[in-house]
């Protein structure tokens, strides 16, 4: 829509001149041939009645200087991280890095549990092996504090044998168990997700409220009783 255009047919040859000087366009009233949007039209606008009044315009007239107002980082950050929603995904996502941690802990006091059955299990062996070919004074001795023959404790320590083995596939087991439970926790990011999107809405409503604040308020403006 060519507004200037339109201006230009509706003003004065003074005041048009002066607008045309403003921009570059030379001292005397000439077609405006570019058509322009209400968004250039009215910065140039801005600036002729800046000028008019005695007032120097701003170099920078560009539309994301005059629309968007520069950012606060530091303030952003504070304000992001204050919000409630933040602050409950923030907790969740911490939750979830202690809770990878102790299943990832849980692995292994699993399997130290395993290596201290293996241990069991080679006792128990040295211990069965050493019931064979005993001495006439040994079996004697077995007898008087054990009322047991070394035949009797070599099967003993076989069926000890037995359990400790039976005990330490449990143990795997549950070593197989922790470690994919462990798996599962460090695959979910949810809890990531749910952060950096309640951290980009927060984001967004700082700078919402930024631009709305650095709108121009309505009404008359203050009296000055100076």
């Amino acid at each position: 829509m060519d507004r200037l255009a339109d201006w230009q047919n509706n003003e004065d040859e003074s005041t048009w001149g002066k607008f045309l000087t403003l921009i570059g366009e030379g001292n005397g009233p000439q077609p405006f041939r570019q058509s322009l949007g209400y968004l250039e039209a009215d910065l140039l606008g801005k600036a002729l009645q800046l000028t008019a009044q005695g007032q120097t315009p701003s170099k920078n007239t560009s539309a994301s200087f005059m629309t968007t107002p520069p950012t606060d980082y530091i303030a952003q950050s504070r304000f992001v991280e204050a919000q409630p929603e933040v602050i409950k995904a923030l907790a969740a996502h911490q939750k979830r890095f202690e809770d990878i941690r102790e299943a990832d802990r849980k692995v292994i006091w699993e399997a130290r549990k395993v290596t201290s059955l293996m241990a069991a299990f080679d006792a128990t062996i040295e211990a069965q092996f050493r019931q064979e070919d005993v001495t006439d004074e040994h079996e004697k001795l077995l007898k008087e504090y054990t009322n047991q023959d070394s035949e009797t404790w070599f099967w003993r320590h076989h069926q000890a044998q037995e359990m400790i083995q039976e005990s330490i596939v449990a143990r795997c087991a549950l070593v197989v168990e922790a470690q994919a439970k462990y798996k599962e926790l460090e695959s979910n990011h949810q809890a990531c997700k749910l952060l950096a999107e309640a951290r980009e809405k927060a984001r967004e409503k700082y700078k919402a409220q930024q631009a709305q604040a650095s709108k121009p308020r309505r009404g008359r403006p203050p009296k000055n009783r100076n």
